[in-house]
C-alpha cells in the first residue's frame, strides 16, 4: 500500500514537472510566456500606473471617489497601496481568462494522439489527471506572482516606504487570486477529460 502511494506521488510530480517543462522549455510555451510578459508590461505601465497615480492625486476629492465607484474601484480609499488595488481588479479578469487558455489542453492532445492510452499503461489515470492539474496551477501561480511583484515594484518606485505594507497586501492578494483561479482550472480539467479537442474545451468554457 505504501509503495502504491509513493508511486502515485512520484507520477504526480513527474506529470507536474512535464507541464512546467512544456511551458518553459518548448517553443510554444516560451511564446506564451513572452506574450504574457509583453501584455502585462503594457497593462502595468499604462492603465495600472495611470489609475494608481489618479487614485493618489484624488484620494481626498469627492469627484474622484464617485468616478472610481462608477468603474468598480470605489473602495480604493481603504487600500494603502493603490497599485495593488488596481492589480487585484485587473487580476480578477485576466487570470481566469488565462486559466481557460492555459488549462484547456491537459488531456485532449494526448487523447487525440493516442498517447493517453500509452501513459495510462504505466501510470494511474488519477496521477495523470491530478499531475497535469497541479502543473497548470503552478504555472499560473508563477504568472500571478510575477505580475504581483511587478505591481509592488511599481508602487515602491513611487514610494519606497510602503514595502512592509505592500508585502502584506500582496500576500493576501496572491492567496485570493489563487483561490479564484482554482474553480476555472477544475472546470477546464473536467472539460479537457470529456471533450475531443482543445477548441471544444475552450468553446464550452466560454459558453459556461
Amino acid at each position: 500500500m505504501q509503495n502504491l502511494r509513493s508511486g502515485f506521488y512520484t507520477h504526480l510530480r513527474l506529470f507536474s514537472e512535464f507541464e512546467l517543462s512544456r511551458m518553459f522549455s518548448t517553443r510554444r510555451g516560451i511564446v506564451s510566456v513572452v506574450t504574457f510578459a509583453v501584455v502585462w508590461y503594457f497593462i502595468l505601465f499604462y492603465p495600472l500606473r495611470f489609475a494608481a497615480s489618479v487614485m493618489v492625486q484624488e484620494k481626498q476629492a469627492m469627484h474622484g471617489l464617485r468616478f472610481f465607484e462608477f468603474i468598480g474601484l470605489g473602495g480604493y480609499q481603504n487600500w494603502s497601496v493603490p497599485e495593488l488595488n488596481v492589480f487585484w481588479h485587473f487580476g480578477l479578469f485576466i487570470f481566469p481568462m488565462l486559466s481557460i487558455t492555459l488549462a484547456a489542453d491537459q488531456t485532449c492532445s494526448d487523447r487525440e494522439r493516442g498517447t493517453l492510452r500509452f501513459l495510462s499503461l504505466r501510470s494511474s489515470r488519477n496521477a495523470i489527471f491530478f499531475g497535469r492539474f497541479a502543473g497548470v496551477i503552478l504555472i499560473q501561480l508563477l504568472f500571478i506572482v510575477f505580475a504581483g511583484l511587478s505591481s509592488l515594484g511599481l508602487a515602491l518606485y513611487r514610494d519606497s516606504t510602503q514595502l512592509s505594507i505592500g508585502l502584506h497586501e500582496l500576500l493576501i492578494i496572491l492567496l485570493n487570486l489563487w483561490l479564484v483561479i482554482l474553480p476555472f482550472n477544475a472546470m477546464m480539467a473536467a472539460l479537457s477529460a470529456s471533450v475531443k479537442s482543445v477548441r471544444q474545451a475552450t468553446l464550452w468554457a466560454i459558453l459556461l
